[in-house]
């Protein structure tokens, strides 16, 4: 098992920890510092993730255990992203209710199911069917003007 792999047994990560699982990066290698000491380039690559993510935990698309900062001289505290954590498990779903593919927490296999022979739903003239018209509409030569249930026929 690779260094990233051992990730996926956490029931709990941090937004940063998760923005940088999706963009392919170990979170260990970022533990030290902090967001705004990592490499810009990092910071860039992971940006629309942990913005989405930060989103999606304030209005509560997923299971977000929220930390407050402590602080006397705030009247609203804020979220310390570094200690609220996400739930796995529904961030996932999330991931998928948005047919968001990353490779790392929804694989495309996963997300397939369309196609999985032993899956409990399979319908084999409905599999044939999305099949055919993933092959139409990935070729253009094929579509040449045409809708895809035209080129179908054809």
């Amino acid at each position: 098992m690779d260094r990233i792999e051992r990730w996926k047994l956490a029931d709990e990560l941090n937004v940063y920890q998760i923005s940088l699982l999706i963009a392919g990066f170990d979170p260990s290698e970022f533990e030290e510092d902090t967001y705004e000491r990592w490499p810009q380039e990092t910071r860039i690559e992971i940006s629309p993730y942990l913005n989405a993510i930060k989103n999606g935990a304030r209005s509560q698309k997923f299971m977000f255990s929220e930390v407050k900062y402590q602080s006397q001289s705030y009247d609203d505290p804020e979220t310390n992203w570094y200690n609220s954590l996400v739930n796995i498990g529904s961030f996932c779903d999330w991931l998928r209710s948005r047919n968001f593919v990353d490779g790392f927490f929804v694989s495309a296999k996963e997300n397939d199911r369309l196609s999985d022979l032993s899956g409990e739903f399979y319908a084999p003239k409905l599999a044939a069917a999305v099949r055919a018209w993933n092959e139409v509409t990935a070729s253009p030569e094929a579509l040449n003007g045409k809708t895809p249930k035209k080129a179908l026929e054809i």
